[in-house]
């Protein structure tokens, strides 16, 4: 196993120009690096770099090697699929296709796919989410309403009232909300 070598080592490995070839190949994947660095960017002998404390490196290192929980925190929702924004086949365009809506949002690697069907003044909707892979459960929030996959893994729900606000919440505390929506139609 190759040497792990100090940044100040490295440093004055090249300083005084010992990094040969086949010094070079010896050293770490980090080292490699490291090095390329020093030789693209000189520091006029002095440290610019330092390293960091052991507490610090040793706290980073347990960070990484720890079970990454499911994290969509950090995801960003982009609207993929608006049926109502896409122009339609002559032969179907018509009313009906303003009483029907799909939409598909991706999210990370997951994708939600919603349809949207208004009947006697009632709003029937199914979601489904895709990629998604966790232990927790889902819940998608529509306004005040939770709505949980049944055994198909379809979330189902009927309200009067298209959604203003749209959230997937995983387990108790992870939740990403999707755009809002403009639900009136162009006649």
């Amino acid at each position: 196993m190759p040497r792990k070598y100090s940044r100040q080592e490295l440093i004055n490995l090249i300083k005084d120009g010992k990094l040969s070839k086949q010094f070079f190949s010896e050293l770490t994947k980090e080292d490699q690096s490291f090095a390329e660095i020093l030789k693209r960017f000189p520091n006029n002998d002095e440290i610019q770099l330092f390293d960091a404390p052991e507490a610090i490196i040793q706290k980073a290192e347990a960070i990484s090697t720890e079970n990454e929980k499911y994290s969509i925190k950090s995801w960003v929702v982009n609207l993929i699929l608006d049926s109502w924004k896409t122009s339609q086949v002559a032969g179907v365009r018509g009313v009906s296709t303003t009483s029907d809506r799909r939409l598909r949002f991706e999210i990370g690697s997951c994708l939600l796919d919603l349809r949207a069907e208004k009947q006697d003044k009632k709003w029937y909707f199914v979601a489904e989410l895709t990629g998604h892979e966790c232990d927790e459960e889902v819940v998608i929030k529509a306004d005040k309403i939770e709505i949980s996959a049944n055994e198909s893994g379809y979330f189902e729900w009927t309200s009067s009232n298209t959604p203003k606000d749209v959230k997937i919440q995983i387990g108790n505390n992870e939740s990403v909300s999707l755009p809002e929506l403009s639900w009136k139609t162009k006649k």
